[in-house]
């Protein structure tokens, strides 16, 4: 008799974590998965493309939610997360991160007496920034947490999680760098004219980055001083692009290489090959960990606590006066750091573990 499951994705980065998981997944005789797409990105670069790229499985349902507020995204999917749930009356939900699609997902498994599965459970970084909000939220809700590292997995049991329904797997980021990301699309580099070690990668997508003033005239700043001594390149996600051609000159970022968001292998290839990288993704953090490439993370914490400890991962500020310089002054570390459990096999270790917690064989 086969055993259901419901996976959820909803925006880019669920897509990535998907895919080492999704791949263990279909190599288990005995299960079937109904993968539901909430919609929350719904620009093709950021999520159609990424899902036909890295072989995942076709939607079997995409509840549309779109963009909107917490409030609004949240409500959307709870409502319409009822349909694929009952349809399938699964063993388990399976959700991922810390997003509005993450917490909706669980509270519509969870309401309807469905085991959920978090992963990426236990990252914490102390702020009160919705997706930490997110976090605890998703923790209380879970029967099963799946942790990326033992700084996570120590968060949960100082919150008195049982400890036999918590799992430290390994980081999903890491390991999709690893399996997708170690090779290919080199000819981007050469479309855009970068030389491997001669370039600084920067992202933004946060709100504290893109939509308050402070946060945008400071990343132009530094933007306009990088770009002057140092080839920046900078994938723009569309919330972020809206926001720079409202309110930033286009001759301030004259030296800037602004480009539409990247496949993850063209990404991943201007990730290893940078000198540096400057962002506010925590996942980029996970995946320039296993690249050993430096990266400075604009936010006053991290809940990716790992990477910091192996001094990959640098937190800073944007207003820091000799940012650029340290910055253009960051040397990657010989060997690249280990980090336990950071490997390709994090997806098998996440089956495994919800064969013995939540599935029971």
């Amino acid at each position: 008799m086969n055993t259901r499951l419901v996976t959820v994705i909803g925006t880019r980065p669920n897509i990535v974590k998907a895919g080492p998981f999704l791949t263990a997944l279909r190599r288990r005789p005995g299960i079937l998965n109904t993968l539901v797409h909430t919609g929350q990105h719904y620009d093709a670069d950021l999520s159609g493309n990424l899902q036909r790229e890295l072989g995942l499985d076709s939607v079997d349902h995409n509840l549309d939610v779109g963009s909107g507020t917490h409030a609004t995204q949240v409500g959307t999917v709870l409502q319409r997360m009822e349909k694929p749930l009952l349809s399938a009356r699964p063993a388990a939900v399976v959700v991922f991160g810390d997003v509005n699609s993450t917490v909706a997902a669980a509270m519509a498994g969870a309401q309807l007496g469905v085991p959920v599965v978090h992963a990426e459970a236990g990252l914490r970084s102390g702020d009160d920034s919705i997706e930490e909000l997110n976090r605890r939220q998703i923790t209380r809700l879970a029967q099963l947490h799946l942790a990326p590292c033992r700084w996570s997995g120590l968060n949960l049991v100082a919150e008195r999680i049982p400890s036999a329904t918590v799992r430290t797997v390994g980081s999903l980021m890491a390991c999709s760098a690893l399996l997708y990301g170690r090779s290919g699309g080199e000819e981007r580099l050469a479309e855009l004219d970068l030389v491997p070690g001669r370039y600084v990668v920067v992202t933004a997508h946060k709100e504290s980055a893109v939509l308050d003033a402070a946060g945008v005239a400071a990343l132009t700043t530094v933007l306009r001083k990088l770009s002057a001594r140092i080839d920046v390149v900078f994938p723009l996600h569309p919330r972020t692009k809206r926001t720079l051609d409202r309110h930033v000159d286009p001759q301030d970022l004259e030296r800037v290489r602004l480009v539409p968001p990247l496949g993850f292998r063209d990404m991943a290839c201007l990730v290893r090959h940078a000198h540096a990288v400057l962002t506010d993704s925590d996942g980029l953090q996970d995946e320039t960990t296993v690249h050993n490439v430096p990266c400075f993370t604009f936010a006053p914490a991290t809940a990716r606590r790992a990477t910091v400890e192996v001094g990959t991962n640098t937190l800073v500020a944007l207003t820091e006066p000799d940012l650029v310089d340290r910055i253009l002054a960051a040397r990657p570390h010989g060997t690249p750091p280990r980090v336990p459990l950071w490997d390709e096999h994090v997806g098998e270790r996440m089956v495994a573990s919800m064969a013995e917690v939540v599935l029971h064989g």
